[in-house]
């Protein structure tokens, strides 16, 4: 194994991060990323390359043969790192590719630190264990990252085998502490040392209702919803999380592109509006680590509601006449706090612009039909107190399932009970020690 010199800060950050998610009664079995708030590519990245460091420093301290469950963002990078410190690596992914979701998404724009705005440099390029991608959408993103770890394991091509369209159901240890992996072919797969589960979230939630609109990481076409100044379409969008958020932006402003948000902040908001947007989100933060329930339109209101006049006449010219957004969330403050700030300020200004309106009831396919026109489909809701209204699109975004993990691996529920309440760190990456950040960007 490739010798890791760190001090006896990064020691103990790294002991205590295994520890938060480590298996339950299994000695070296971790699930990175499933349970976790705050769900970025990059975020994702680092978890999954930390984790993987984290464990080649526990005792024994030996090559392994390390199992990486799951091919996307995460599997990539955790497999990078463990390839990159010696250790033989074998890769399961239950579809044919790596990177399944989101290549072929071209207009989802990722960036690595813009969901931490205003706390980021916007600038950014993603550098860790060897897996290099800048700022772009999400086909173009999950290239540069296959084409770093193509480069990567080409250098380390007897120590890595990957098995594609392979499903795993259940793992074993031994009393030897080795792992057995069963799949749904009923094939194992035994004698490694370590057990990574890099599956993350999962799809987004299936909802049965209005349009057949495509998941989240499918190409929307939500740009071809329009009408006109004289006759807008009217659009119900419902969702508190970013997938609702950047689709209220998406079909409420013109010429919408996710791309160049971080360059609409700066004419809007002042350095001052900046400092107390991010001191919100620290309160947002620390309040849901402390089990509270967080209201985060009562937090901006208190800041930013006698404001909303004065930033009006710079936010009106962008919002497009064509449209008329109705946005629908029964979140306790209207936006998820798990959300990002830069989405949740901009629809705020929306909403209190009175430039899109608000609808807070839950939406249930029993309030919904259709009304079929020569050209088109109107969608009825039968808003419970408030009457029927008719919409031109319904768009759901209700995020991914809480429950990805244990649907997919049910003998595992009890495993994971105890890192449940451990591992959801808003800003986990801010409390990396800069040694481990350096360690695993120079890898």
């Amino acid at each position: 194994m490739t010798d890791v010199r760190l001090s006896e800060k990064a020691r103990g950050f790294l002991t205590s991060y295994l520890t938060s998610v480590k298996l339950g009664g299994l000695q070296r079995a971790y699930v990175v990323g499933s349970f976790d708030y705050k769900k970025t590519i990059a975020t994702q990245q680092t978890r999954a390359s930390v984790l993987a460091l984290a464990a080649s420093i526990q005792p024994p301290q030996k090559s392994m043969n390390v199992a990486v469950i799951g091919g996307g963002f995460a599997g990539i990078s955790c497999a990078a790192t463990l390839l990159k410190l010696g250790h033989s690596v074998e890769l399961f992914e239950q579809k044919d590719r790596l990177i399944p979701i989101q290549v072929r998404c071209f207009d989802r724009y990722i960036h690595p630190t813009l969901f931490d705005w205003p706390d980021c440099d916007i600038d950014a390029n993603f550098r860790m264990s060897g897996i290099n991608w800048s700022p772009g959408f999400a086909d173009a993103v999950s290239r540069q990252t296959i084409e770093s770890f193509d480069a990567i394991k080409s250098k380390h091509a007897m120590r890595y085998r990957p098995h594609f369209s392979m499903t795993i159901e259940d793992i074993e240890e031994t009393p030897e502490k080795k792992y057995t992996l069963l799949t749904d072919r009923r094939f194992t797969f035994s004698g490694f040392d370590a057990v990574f589960f890099t599956v993350g979230f999962g799809f987004e939630s299936p909802v049965m209702i209005g349009d057949r609109i495509r998941r989240y990481w499918a190409t929307s076409n939500l740009d071809h919803i329009h009408g006109t100044k004289q006759s807008p379409v009217k659009v119900l969008v419902s969702g508190a999380g970013d997938g609702g958020l950047l689709s209220v932006l998406n079909c409420a402003l013109k010429n919408y592109d996710h791309a160049i948000l971080h360059e609409l902040a700066p004419k809007i908001f002042s350095k001052r509006t900046k400092r107390r947007i991010a001191e919100i989100e620290k309160e947002i933060q620390n309040g849901i680590a402390g089990g509270e329930e967080v209201s985060v339109i009562a937090k901006y209101d208190e800041a930013f509601r006698s404001r909303i006049d004065g930033w009006k006449k710079h936010f009106e010219p962008l919002v497009s006449e064509e449209v008329n957004v109705v946005f629908n969330s029964v979140d306790r403050g209207v936006f998820s706090p798990g959300s990002a700030a830069l989405n949740r300020i901009l629809v705020y200004l929306l909403l209190r612009m009175d430039l899109i309106d608000f609808v807070g009831l839950p939406l249930k396919p029993d309030i919904v039909s259709e009304e079929v026109d020569a050209d088109h489909v109107d969608h009825i809701v039968d808003w419970p107190g408030r009457g029927q209204t008719r919409y031109r699109h319904i768009i759901v975004r209700h995020g991914v399932s809480r429950k990805f993990f244990e649907n997919s691996f049910p003998t595992l529920e009890a495993a994971i009970s105890p890192i449940k309440g451990l591992s959801p760190q808003l800003a986990l990456e801010r409390a990396i020690p800069d040694d481990i950040l350096e360690i695993l960007r120079e890898l």
